[in-house]
Order: structure tokens, then sequence, then C-alpha cells
């Protein structure tokens, strides 16, 4: 199942179970984005001949049956494009962090393998839970919160439900396959790693991967920004955007959330080892005078310099360039709601 980026960490079975859109993207010799581009031309494209032949015919003119979801088709194309190339890419990140990782994960051959296994994998059963409920409620929600029905009769209704369905069934797969990879490193991190107080370099690799599952959320709410920002929905937008942004800050800490428990260990069991020699130094019965006195002190000093020291060092993976680029995203996920805003009037005056 893995690609050549996770040679280092053993290629799957080729039979290994996978999501069917994987399966065309280990078949086919394209990059992943262009899989996208073309899941997402289909789907407009499929549109175009859903109305041709099912909903024109009843109203004489294709454009006049179209443009009011030509938008929405585009945008669920995009996104359904979008979550079968983001998942292939989260993949490829999965083994990267992985392999990265490798160095400074004390844990034996059995154990490797099996992170190996579950980080590599698919929980087929959990994505169909997960999807199967998202596409339902998808479903629900534009059932009873759209007009199309009344305007242009069933069929329309039928291709927009099938839209939405089918474009929250894959994006929240991708994001829910996502974060559980985020658990199982968590989790191997704080069983395995070797912790350096002093320099957390070597664990950088799950920073990355929580900055790049938050990248991952934080375009999908760009996506979705074209069709949800002006509208009978706007009054929630705002909720829809803390949301979204707080779900992001979730995945971005969740890869690290283990190994800062171990790090919190660390500092407290090296804490407490400063402290034994501290109180060694300063006991009634230590030298107190002339050179012993003067080393004492400065031991002392030296004890205290580095008590200080650990208690200031940090516990999470992160360093100032990550947070930077994740409020960046973040920005750019939120304000991109205003052009969606924008886009979406643009296209009334337009077509209207």
């Amino acid at each position: 199942m893995a690609e050549a980026p996770t040679a280092a960490a053993g290629p799957e079975p080729a039979t290994a179970p996978r999501p069917w859109t994987q399966g065309w993207v280990d078949a086919l010799p394209l990059a992943p984005a262009w899989i996208g581009c073309a899941v997402a031309f289909g789907h407009v494209l499929l549109g175009a001949l859903y109305f041709a032949v099912f909903v024109a015919p009843h109203l004489g003119a294709l454009w006049a049956a179209y443009q009011d979801v030509v938008l929405s088709t585009c945008v669920f194309g995009l996104v359904s494009g979008y979550a079968v190339a983001a998942l292939a890419y989260a993949r490829r990140g999965h083994a990267t962090a992985l392999r990265d990782l490798r160095p400074v994960l004390a844990c034996n051959e059995a154990e490797r393998s099996a992170l190996e296994r579950g980080v590599l994998g698919f929980d087929m059963a959990a994505l169909r839970r997960t999807g199967l409920v998202f596409a339902i409620g998808a479903v629900a929600v534009t059932y009873f919160s759209t007009s199309v029905n009344q305007r242009y009769g069933e069929p329309a209704m039928l291709w927009v439900l099938w839209q939405n369905g089918l474009g929250f069934w894959l994006l929240v797969r991708t994001i829910e396959h996502d974060l559980r990879i985020s658990v199982l490193l968590s989790r191997a991190a704080q069983r395995h790693a070797e912790i350096e107080l002093f320099d957390l370099t070597p664990l950088a690799p799950l920073a990355r991967r929580g900055l790049q599952s938050a990248l991952l959320i934080l375009l999908a709410l760009s996506f979705f920004s074209l069709i949800l920002g002006a509208g009978d929905i706007s009054p929630v937008v705002p909720v829809i955007q803390v949301a979204t942004v707080l779900l992001a800050a979730f995945a971005l800490v969740l890869p690290s959330i283990g190994v800062r428990r171990r790090v919190r260990d660390a500092k407290r069991e090296e804490l407490t080892r400063i402290a034994a020699q501290i109180r060694t130094v300063r006991a009634p019965h230590a030298a107190s005078g002339g050179p012993e006195l003067r080393e004492r002190e400065s031991r002392l000093a030296t004890l205290l310099a580095l008590k200080q020291h650990v208690e200031t060092t940090r516990e999470w993976p992160f360093d100032l360039g990550t947070l930077g680029r994740f409020l960046l995203y973040a920005g750019i996920g939120v304000g991109s709601w205003l052009g969606g805003a924008t886009v979406e009037r643009l296209l009334d005056l337009v077509l209207g």
C-alpha cells in the first residue's frame, strides 16, 4: 500500500485493505494532485450530463436548470478531488514521520512492525462508520435546508443530495484517518521515545505531522467558504470558523501529546535529582571553609542555574516557526470566507 517514500518503513502488501480511491492513486502513474483534479472535473462533467438528461427536459433549458447549483457542484467536485489527493499525500506524510522518528523510538522489532502496520494501514471498519454517519448527516441537513426541490423538482434535488453526501463522505474519512494516525504516533512516542531534555529537535517530525494535519483541515474550510460564506447560513459562519480552527489546533498538537507527557515526566525526574543534589550541597555537615566552601558555592550556583534551565525547558516539540505557520494557515482559512462571500455575490449578479 505504501508508496515510494515509505520504503524505509517497509512496504505494505498489495492486497492490504484500502479505500477504493487510494486503489486508484496506487494503480495510476500520476501524482495524487492530478488524480484529484480528474475527480473534480469528472464530478462537474457528470453533473452537467445529469442535468441535461434528467432535469433540463422538464424546464426547457439546461443552463436555467443548472445555474443555481453550478457553484455548489464545482465546490463539491473540488472537495471530493481534494479529499482523494489529500489522503494520498497524508499517507506519504505518515510514512515520512515514521521514518524520521525511527532513530528516537526505542522499541523492539515486533513493536516496530506493529507500529508500521498501524501507521501505514487503514482501519476500514472505522472509515466506513465515520463516512456513513457524516454522509447521512449531510444529506439530512441538505434536504431540510435547501429549496432546490421546490424550484427545479426532485431530479435536481437528488443530484444535490448525492454530491453533498459524497463530498462529506470522502472528506470526513480523510480527516478521520489522518487524526487516527496522529493518535498512533502520539502513543508510540509516549511509550518508546528517547527524551533528551535539552534537545527536542529529533522529535520535530511530530510537530511537522501536526502542522500538515492542521493544513489539511484548514484547506477544506477554504473550499467550503465558496458556498457557505453568504446566504441563509451566513449567521452561523463565525461558529463554523471557530469550530474548524479549534479542530485544526487539536490536529496540530495531537501527534505531540504523548511525547509532551514524556518530556514533562523527564523534567520532573531531573528536577527531583537536582533538588537532591542541592540539599546535599547545602547540608549542615558540608564543608564550610576555605577552598571547599568556594567549591560548594560554585557547585550550588551551577545546580541552581541548571534547575532554572530545566524548569524553563519547553515541553512541546514546537518552535516559533511552526506556530507562525499554523497562524498563517488559520488566517488564510478564516479569511477565505470573506472572499467566498464576495465570489457568491458576484456570481449572483452575473447569473441572476
